[in-house]
């Protein structure tokens, strides 16, 4: 009995502090409001489609992939936990402030995927070179 009860304590104590933080809103520190109207506006028209952002509004925060910008609004698809995304149209005077992450360049993928090609392949000819006997 007591090692029962020791057990639902010990799970119980695990446990709390991830449904703790499942249940409150999740927090915006990364997210700096700017009082400057006119950087804000220059941060939004430099987003592209595709990029990962952050707005921060009135209400609250909403992270998502940025889909489309015009002079009024900004649209978002905020990813929602059962799959798929919900479309978000977010009024350009409600943003109060910005995070975004470029998506990566297709070109730095490539040079990327190049390089670990050509260390994978040194590695590979150096432990060749070292470990096969060459020749009596």
């Amino acid at each position: 009995m007591l090692k029962r009860l020791l057990s639902v304590v010990i799970a119980a104590a695990v446990m709390t502090p991830g449904f703790a933080a499942a249940a409150e809103p999740a927090p915006g520190p990364d997210v700096l409001t700017v009082p400057d109207r006119a950087a804000l506006a220059a941060h939004i028209d430099a987003l592209e489609a595709g990029d990962r952002v952050v707005v921060a509004t009135e209400e609250g925060v909403i992270a998502g992939e940025l889909i489309d910008k015009d002079a009024d609004d900004i649209v978002i698809d905020q990813p929602l936990v059962q799959g798929g995304a919900e479309r978000i149209a977010i009024p350009r005077a409600d943003v109060r402030g910005v995070r975004y992450q470029s998506r990566p360049s297709q070109a730095h993928a490539t040079v990327k995927g190049l390089v670990i090609t050509a260390i994978v392949i040194g590695f590979v000819y150096l432990a060749l070179r070292h470990f096969v006997p060459t020749g009596p």
